[in-house]
């Protein structure tokens, strides 16, 4: 299963400068290569105006939700508990019960676990780290203790 985050400029734009779309399209990739899984596809109407308040174009490359989602006066529970608490909602009601997690946010494993579903495992879903995104990465690794390897 992925929770994942509406990310307009990486997942249907092809942006390097995050790693949304490469993760979304990893997902999709183990979910076709197992037979089964879930994507939870989830649009967060604030998030976008949060970056557009947060930064010109192009100039975005070390914002991280977090930041942007601060800046418009929400807490980051928050944000967790939405995303976290939508996934719950909507996994049980699917009739997901145990499931491997694709995340490399240990606040989502931690947030997900429980609430009727047992998760039994952490699949990483890491981008490669290039010239656009690895200040992006390490960010996320330094601030948010994601876990990654390649940074």
């Amino acid at each position: 299963m992925r929770v994942h985050s509406e990310c307009l400029t990486g997942d249907v734009f092809g942006s390097t400068r995050c790693d949304c779309g490469a993760q979304l399209r990893r997902a999709m990739e183990l979910i076709q290569n197992d037979g089964m899984g879930v994507i939870l596809y989830l649009r967060q109407e604030g998030r976008g105006s949060a970056w557009r308040t947060s930064c010109a174009p192009m100039s975005c490359r070390t914002a991280i939700t977090r930041t942007p989602w601060r800046r418009t006066s929400r807490s980051d529970s928050a944000r967790t508990t939405g995303t976290t608490g939508s996934g719950r909602r909507f996994s049980y009601d699917l009739g997901v019960r145990r499931l491997r997690l694709m995340t490399n946010n240990p606040g989502k494993y931690v947030a997900l676990n429980g609430y009727g579903l047992e998760i039994v495992e952490r699949v990483p879903l890491e981008a490669p780290a290039g010239d656009e995104n690895r200040k992006y990465l390490e960010t996320k690794k330094r601030k948010l203790g994601h876990l990654l390897e390649s940074v």
